[in-house]
């Protein structure tokens, strides 16, 4: 994946929650999430094609702490890669598009519509991705992670 070349300002990392939700070490990340915020200002929010139930698993899972943002596309009513759902968080949040990434496992659904919405991109190679993307596909997002262990780095590497 290309890296953009740093910028500065604080970054609002908007997560997809399935990404969230099945990660191994979920809490090991998270933490490294949390520590994130409190030294270098990193906000994470959480835009999620999801029933309202998604809710309740995020705090039965001791997760909400984590995120001062929940999109859920059935409360909203609208779901990505629509851009209105990107429109909302950006307005939510309160900060410019360039100052947000989104990180996820789909192109169609994370990586293009955040793009196109002014906001930098991190794609998680599982899940959805392809095993093998091609040079194409990886050349699309900002960055590229494996694990979200990975991923303080590559937002760092792109704020």
């Amino acid at each position: 994946c290309r890296t953009t070349p740093g910028r500065t300002g604080r970054v609002v990392a908007l997560v997809n929650a399935e990404d969230v939700l099945v990660a191994g070490d979920l809490h090991g990340h998270l933490a490294n999430f949390r520590r994130l915020h409190d030294i270098a200002g990193y906000r994470l929010g959480v835009i999620a094609n999801q029933p309202t139930d998604v809710r309740r698993a995020m705090v039965r899972d001791g997760l909400t702490g984590y995120f001062e943002f929940l999109g859920v596309s059935d409360d909203l009513g609208i779901e990505k890669p629509d851009p209105r759902i990107f429109a909302h968080a950006v307005e939510v949040v309160g900060v410019p598009s360039s100052a947000c990434a989104m990180v996820g496992d789909r192109l169609d659904h994370d990586v293009r519509p955040a793009r196109s919405a002014g906001m930098r991109a991190v794609w998680v190679l599982r899940g959805e991705a392809p095993e093998r993307p091609t040079p194409e596909q990886l050349a699309e997002p900002d960055a590229c992670v494996r694990t979200l262990g990975d991923l303080p780095s590559a937002l760092e590497a792109i704020a």
